[in-house]
């Protein structure tokens, strides 16, 4: 006897565009993919790191008094020669010297389980908060808030990036008293290492190194990302196919790979629908905000990338909700 149930089609998309099925097949993947890290598959990835960036994260992570020299020219990986001829080259003074730490604070340091959290809206109702505070060491990108997002985000922040532009964008480029106590008012939500990539652009040094200047009135370690280490770990996508510079999200998954013995990431998702418990639903751009989606970097390229790095064992690329 034939048992019949009429809600057998109901779980068969309807493919209206090559789109929807791509993202039906990557949701499907990973959801009935059973995860088993493999440390030798990782080691070979971070082996491939070292030999062709020749930068270490030891040396070069962090703009320090040795990896720096006095009166040195600062190039911006991002500058054009338009931007060149109205902003010369910044130059490292003796103030500005004085303001860099020694030697990098991740020198020598190695860490078992690490998270890296993206910004995607699949971070929401997610209940990953507790999932990701038991790491051992938890990488954010670009000043994501913390504050009323803790169930689903976590709130453990050992490495916070922080864009220069935002710094625009959130807090009118610092240029009044409101606008720096709102910033330090917000970064008081963080007790972590800020890492700024002030060489970037050269119209934002100047503002980046204003933020990093209110660093007594802060609970985290304002540093300076060195500008050759982003270029290489640039350079080594590039050499694989990756059309624009990498994500933020990205980069420090590269970065963790050299810190890190196990790696985990979170809020990587970058479609605006996904499947929740069986269920078709929108995707916010981030879990913060309700920002439209946007194309800055290949982040369909990025995820194809991380999603085969999972399947080798190499990243446990989280989707859905955690188990506690």
């Amino acid at each position: 006897m034939i048992r019949r149930s009429s809600n057998f089609t109901k779980q068969i998309w309807v493919f209206n565009n090559s789109d929807a099925e791509r993202i039906y097949l990557y949701a499907n993947l990973l959801q009935k993919l059973h995860w088993k890290a493999n440390p030798q598959h990782l080691d070979n990835f971070r082996r491939e790191l070292n030999a062709e960036t020749n930068v270490s994260t030891d040396r070069d992570l962090i703009l320090t008094q040795t990896n720096v020299k006095l009166d040195q020219q600062m190039p911006c990986y991002f500058d054009t020669k338009k931007s060149m001829l109205k902003y010369p080259h910044f130059v490292a003074t003796k103030d500005f010297m004085s303001t860099l730490p020694k030697e990098s604070p991740l020198k020598g340091k190695r860490y078992e389980k690490c998270a890296v959290i993206g910004n995607s809206g699949s971070l929401k109702l997610s209940t990953c908060g507790s999932q990701i505070d038991g790491m051992d060491f938890v990488f954010r990108c670009n000043g994501a808030p913390l504050e009323g997002f803790v169930t689903d985000a976590g709130k453990r922040t050992d490495f916070l990036t922080f864009n220069p532009s935002i710094l625009y964008k959130r807090f009118g480029g610092l240029v009044n008293e409101s606008m720096i106590e709102s910033y330090i008012t917000f970064m008081k939500q963080y007790d972590s290492m800020v890492w700024y990539p002030c060489f970037g652009s050269r119209q934002l040094v100047e503002p980046c190194i204003k933020a990093i200047s209110y660093h007594d009135q802060v609970d985290s370690r304002l540093v300076i990302g060195h500008p050759s280490h982003y270029v290489s770990i640039w350079e080594f996508w590039k050499r694989r196919g990756l059309r624009k510079k990498p994500s933020t999200g990205l980069y420090l998954v590269s970065l963790a790979a050299t810190l890190c013995n196990e790696i985990h990431l979170y809020g990587f998702w970058p479609f605006p629908i996904q499947l929740h418990e069986g269920k078709v639903q929108e995707t916010a751009y981030h879990y913060f905000n309700s920002l439209p989606f946007t194309s800055h970097h290949s982040s369909d390229s990025e995820f194809r990338l991380l999603l085969q790095m999972h399947m080798l064992g190499t990243v446990n690329l989280h989707m859905g909700t955690c188990t506690q």
